[in-house]
């Protein structure tokens, strides 16, 4: 099918299928209606509890002493505060109500919604004479009391106040972190319930704004065919890179993995797991199907972003979820989406929900697009966007126009990383390859041979559906890509996918 014919048909079938689209504007994700708690103080149970799981995280993983002499905590101080409670919608366009029985001396039944706990994101910061210390998270609850990390991350971990002056990295407490959020907001209209930090999921209809009309001129940016250019191999010289960088990308399997015969089954693979990425050591990592999954995870628990946090110290780290499976009605809690890990300060985040037809049968999940900027050494900043893409062909599709969207409302050096469930054939890839401007570093180095990632399940590798883009830039290079296959299969293998990892350089 000739690509501007795909377009077409992609335009048609959105038009058709808008009715079949989740509420965007209210949803938190996949599954989960927003509902933030108006004013919440660090005088409520739950938020203090929250608070304290995330120094003791700290502690943890700090050489700075967070306590005095006498074993009480210096002071501290909580700014951006917001408290979200994760509220079940069956359908993603209304939360769900469920009868239960009053608590009255004359119970009768009542409706009320079904609540799977909340997220609290905050940032601590500590200040002295000598410095200031200061560090974001995002915290979830579930069960009632059970609270796990989802999110940890620091510009400049400590710095004296003289240096303070000459520092260009902004805090992510001054006022001006949620600038990106309030750009694009729509009207510029400042929700608080959205944009009180810089962490935040954008609103579909601001960041897609005139993606989905048919009447887009082919001559129009979007569409601007870059196909036509040759790409040819950097031949800059080694001596001229003054700063490099690799990025892995890596699905992990979720805890629904073979094989299921014990909890310890797990406890092994991630470990396994751990070591195929330390072996490496890359400064970036993109997970896919990362899961918080109530009673599962044997002895580390339900949260995997936080077991992968404790095998890679030193890496910042956020985790995006996607989805809340529907099974999480029987089995409690149970959801799934993607990861970025950062040996470098990551100073904002940010998520986009992808297209979804719910009357579609193969695109059962929502999907979303992870975007994470990172500052490297000497003020650089790379953009990562780690995604995991729907098993329908529709929904990749249209996905793909909606992420190059996205993309381009950020500047500097750009990379699209992920499972996109698609082989280099199909209409997906070949529009990221040919109506855009990144560039697929396999195919760029290593032509159409290889690249396999999956299935460890078999003997051989036989798909290539694991990619890393990176967007055509002067003064960006791809040094090297390779896939790490360390030959183990079946039970034996890490995850049902190898991971692939690229090295950048500028120049």
């Amino acid at each position: 099918m000739k690509p501007a014919v795909s377009v077409i048909l992609s335009c048609l079938c959105f038009a058709l299928c808008q009715d079949d689209e989740p509420d965007y504007d209210n949803l938190l994700y996949g599954g989960i209606w927003r509902l933030p708690a108006p004013s919440p103080t660090l005088g409520e149970e739950d938020i203090s509890k929250a608070v304290e799981t995330a120094i003791a995280f700290l502690e943890q993983r700090t050489r700075r002493n967070l306590r005095k002499p006498d074993g009480s905590l210096r002071p501290y101080t909580v700014q951006n505060l917001l408290k979200m409670k994760l509220v079940f919608t069956s359908d993603d366009r209304e939360p769900y109500l469920h009868s239960v029985m009053s608590q009255s001396n004359k119970p009768q039944p009542m409706s009320t919604l079904l609540v799977f706990g909340s997220t609290y994101t905050f940032h601590i910061t500590w200040t002295s004479k000598d410095f200031v210390f200061g560090h974001n998270f995002i915290v979830t609850m579930y069960p009632k009391g059970n609270f796990h990390i989802f999110a940890h991350t620091s510009t400049n971990e400590e710095f004296s106040p003289h240096r303070r002056k000459n520092q260009t990295t902004v805090p992510f407490h001054e006022e001006s972190s949620s600038s990106v959020c309030s750009l694009l907001s729509s009207g510029g209209s400042q929700d608080a319930a959205l944009f009180a930090t810089r962490s935040c999921t954008l609103r579909r209809a601001d960041v897609l704004r005139d993606l989905h009309s048919c009447d887009n001129s082919p001559q129009g940016s979007l569409y601007t065919d870059f196909g036509a250019q040759t790409v040819t191999k950097s031949c800059v010289k080694r001596s001229d890179i003054y700063l490099n960088f690799t990025v892995m990308t890596y699905n992990t399997w979720n805890f629904n993995s073979r094989p299921e015969k014990g909890s310890h089954h797990y406890v092994d693979r991630i470990k396994r797991l751990g070591q195929v990425i330390n072996a490496h050591k890359p400064d970036i990592i993109a997970f896919q199907e990362v899961r918080f999954e109530y009673q599962k995870g044997g002895k580390l628990g339900p949260n995997q972003a936080q077991h992968l946090a404790d095998m890679l110290q030193g890496y910042q780290f956020v985790y995006q979820p996607a989805q809340l499976q529907p099974n999480s009605v029987k089995d409690g809690r149970t959801e799934e989406g993607v990861a970025v890990f950062s040996r470098y300060p990551i100073t904002s985040h940010h998520s986009l929900p992808l297209f979804r037809n719910q009357s579609n049968s193969a695109d059962l999940h929502q999907r979303m697009c992870q975007h994470v900027e990172v500052q490297l050494p000497n003020q650089k900043t790379v953009h990562i966007f780690n995604t995991h893409l729907s098993l329908s062909h529709e929904a990749r599709e249209q996905s793909v126009m909606e992420m190059w969207n996205y993309m381009r409302m950020f500047e500097g050096a750009a990379i699209l990383t992920g499972d996109l469930n698609a082989e280099p054939q199909e209409n997906a890839i070949r529009y990221l390859r040919e109506k855009t401007s990144l560039i697929d570093t396999w195919q760029h180095l290593h032509g159409n041979r290889g690249g396999y990632t999956f299935n460890t399940l078999n003997k051989a590798l036989t798909k290539r559906i694991d990619y890393i883009f990176v967007r055509r830039q002067n003064n960006v290079h791809i040094l090297d890509t390779e896939v790490l296959d360390d030959g183990k299969r079946g039970e034996k293998a890490a995850s049902d996918h190898v991971p692939l990892v690229a090295n950048f350089g500028f120049s």
